[in-house]
């Protein structure tokens, strides 16, 4: 199963993605991904993808009544140019998704280009952080635009309302 497979060497594959990603939020251990396999048997969805022996790529998702979420992925950079790993292992998990049932499908925030190929539709999420006295302040006038700075258009896509709603 997915705890056997979920390797250092499949660990290390995240770390990849982590390190070249945009906005990192957290850097998970390779425990995490194990203990979604062992507390959501029936709801974790793991796919890897493997040159020989050797893992190459993988994608994490997890199901729920009416969605799925695409959490993680890890990829080979440097075998990503001949086999296009990242699209490949997004599509092999996306198809978790197309079952009947879904439908809704999430994807992480940084997975921009994929969203724009399959044809997503953006749509705008809040995080609200409350903060007292010096906090407060530092929070919203000092710090507010380095934690969280203002998205980049997509290709093709309009930007959506604060007050629209719109499946990802």
């Amino acid at each position: 199963g997915a705890v056997e497979r979920f390797t250092d060497d499949v660990h290390k594959l995240y770390l990849n993605v982590l390190a070249n990603a945009p906005k990192k939020l957290e850097r998970l251990p390779a425990e995490f991904f194990r203990e979604i396999a062992r507390q959501y048997p029936e709801q974790s969805r793991f796919t890897f993808l493997y040159q020989g022996d050797r893992p190459v790529s993988f994608v994490c998702g997890l199901d729920s009544p009416g969605s799925h979420v695409l959490l993680f992925c890890g990829l080979d950079y440097d075998l990503n140019t001949e086999g296009d790993l990242y699209f490949n292992v997004i599509y092999r998990g996306l198809a978790f998704a197309l079952r009947p049932g879904v439908k809704t499908v999430l994807f992480g925030s940084t997975a921009d280009k994929f969203k724009t190929l399959v044809g997503c539709t953006p749509s705008t999420i809040s995080i609200y952080l409350k903060g007292v006295g010096w906090l407060r302040s530092t929070l919203v006038n000092k710090l507010a635009w380095i934690l969280f700075p203002k998205p980049r258009a997509l290709p093709g896509s309009e930007p959506v309302a604060e007050s629209e709603s719109a499946p990802v």
